[in-house]
Formats: structure tokens, sequence, C-alpha cells
């Protein structure tokens, strides 16, 4: 695979992530995750062995792959922030030991 390829496949994994956060799919960001490991090991590999043409071609996704992984945390906030809305805070009722609700509203 040639550098330029890599970086292409690079960008396209973590675009595969953050089309699944926006999806809120679980499944298919637990994928796209596996997948970006496996090509980041490869761009790793290809830094420490590769000439300058890898770091170049690497180089120029970097601050794409950068703005994508902020629209990924984006996404993780926005999701978490409504679901601090749904769930509430609140510890649950309980009962005591005489059978009355604990906390009852």
């Amino acid at each position: 695979m040639t550098p330029a390829e890599l970086a292409e496949r690079w960008l396209a994994t973590v675009q595969a992530q953050l089309a699944a956060a926006r999806g809120v799919d679980g499944e298919g960001l637990g994928a796209a995750n596996l997948a970006r490991a496996e090509v980041q090991d490869e761009v790793l590999a290809a830094l420490r062995s590769g000439p300058g043409e890898a770091r170049r071609a690497l180089a120029q996704v970097a601050p794409r792959i950068r703005e994508l992984d902020q629209r990924i945390h984006a996404c993780g906030r926005a999701v978490l922030a409504g679901l601090d809305r749904l769930v509430p805070a609140a510890t649950p009722s309980t009962y005591t030991r005489h059978a009355r609700l604990r906390d009852a509203r």
C-alpha cells in the first residue's frame, strides 16, 4: 500500500467513526474504532520505516483527522448531555426496614 493510499484509508476510517457517532450507533462505532486502531498501527509502522514520502502523505491528512476527532468528541458530549437530561441524577427510592418508601416524593 502506498503512503497516499494509507493516508486515505486512515481518513476514511475516521470519517466512519464520525458517521457512527452522529448516528449514535454503538456497534458501528465499535467496529470503526477497531478498524482505526488497525490502520493506525499501519500508519505507525510506515512512519517508523518509511521514507519522507510517508511522512508527507500522512502529514497532509493529519489536520483533517484532528478536526474530525474534535467532531467525534463533540458528538459524544452531546449524547452524554442528552442522557443526563433523560436519566435523573437522583438516587432511586428504596424501602425502609418498616416497608415504607424512603425519599418518597
